[in-house]
């Protein structure tokens, strides 16, 4: 019940303060720009628990997944209705997050392998833009998260894989610059995962591992075609 409300928290303004159209006027609050690109960061899910339980394992905590997963993907930003007579900024991005790869053990038969890798799409509507203009725009804005994180573990040539499904509101920072048809971007976002932290076998034995929350901070940058708009 803590979780629902806490997303109702964060959508609620979003509905109250929508841009309202006036005919003959920019946009105040809403970002006059267009934008497709392909974007590439750093996801930092929360693997506390899965790190500390493979440095118990491997007895040192190095070449574990403390540095996150890396995504590629493609972003599309830009004004959207969705209230009766009002419009937001809104931004949707889709990435694959590469796989990353921890080893237990240097003997070939005897080793321990964790491929790390997953998907996520994120769809964040209801954006206000603070530094109106046509060149440049800093939007803030809620949104929400969804995807999979996919765990392969393999020992002695027997693999697993287990997966773990995620829904996170997040907040989302990002500022665009458009010249021309080019545009420039940054998105920052901060995620709170409200699903269950389990992995979900799928395929191969069991194998024991802490679970992962999808709770954490990441940052992209874009680079792609771009519109200004004007009102």
């Amino acid at each position: 019940m803590k979780k629902i409300f806490l997303f109702l928290f964060i959508l609620a303004p979003a509905f109250l303060f929508s841009q309202k159209k006036k005919d003959g006027n920019n946009f105040h609050w809403i970002s006059e720009q267009w934008a497709v690109a392909p974007s590439g960061g750093q996801f930092h899910p929360d693997l506390r628990a899965m790190n500390n339980q493979l440095t118990a394992w491997k007895g040192n905590d190095q070449d574990l997944f403390y540095s996150g997963l890396r995504g590629y993907g493609l972003t599309y930003a830009g004004p959207c209705d969705l209230t009766r007579g009002g419009e937001f900024d809104g931004s949707f991005a889709f990435d694959l997050m590469m796989p990353s790869k921890v080893s237990i053990g240097k003997v070939q038969k005897d080793s321990l392998t964790f491929d790390l890798k997953g998907w996520n799409f994120m769809s964040s509507f209801f954006g206000k833009d603070i530094i109106p203009g046509s060149i440049v725009a800093l939007v803030l804005a809620p949104g929400i998260d969804w995807g999979t994180l996919k765990m392969i573990s393999a020992v002695n040539g027997n693999g697993t894989l287990q997966r773990n499904f995620f829904i996170a509101p997040l907040g989302r920072a990002e500022m665009r610059f458009v010249f021309g048809p080019i545009c420039l971007g940054a998105r920052g976002c901060y995620r709170y995962d409200v699903t269950k932290d389990s992995w979900n076998l799928k395929s191969g034995p069991a194998f024991a591992l802490p679970g992962v929350k999808n709770t954490g901070t990441s940052i992209e940058f874009f680079v792609g075609w771009g519109h200004v708009h004007y009102q």
